[in-house]
This record gives structure tokens, C-alpha cells and sequence, in this order.
């Protein structure tokens, strides 16, 4: 199935305990893309993706279901 991408970065504020020694990680000026739908099609739980392209690196957010 194809889905529809669109030019939408992720929030830059990595505010929690376990998201703070990501700061410094992920690719040099990213150019994020973004499918609302995929993050539908995944599961009924909260997931958000992004991608860039040029470094072949994803980004995600997910809601663990189980605590």
C-alpha cells in the first residue's frame, strides 16, 4: 500500500530522562518526512514516524500499550 508523505519535522524537544541522551544523536540538518497514515496503518496505539531520506535514518515515538 502506498501512502502520502509530506515535509514535517518532529518536535525538537527531547524533554524526558530517556530521551535526553538522544540530543546529540540522529543525522547532521535532517530533511524529516512524514505519513499520517502510516501512523494509523500500524497499530491502534499512539506511534509516530518520520524519515530522512538522504541518511536513511528514522525517527519514532510510540505510546508503550503495556506501561
Amino acid at each position: 500500500m502506498a501512502h502520502a508523505f509530506v515535509s514535517e519535522g518532529p518536535a525538537d524537544d527531547l524533554s524526558s530522562w530517556f530521551e535526553k541522551p538522544l540530543e546529540a544523536e540522529g543525522p547532521e540538518n535532517p530533511q524529516w518526512i512524514r505519513s499520517h497514515e502510516l501512523d494509523r496503518d500500524g497499530s491502534r496505539y499512539s506511534t509516530k514516524l518520520w524519515f530522512d531520506r538522504r541518511s536513511d535514518t528514522v525517527r519514532f515515538w510510540a505510546l508503550n500499550p503495556y506501561g
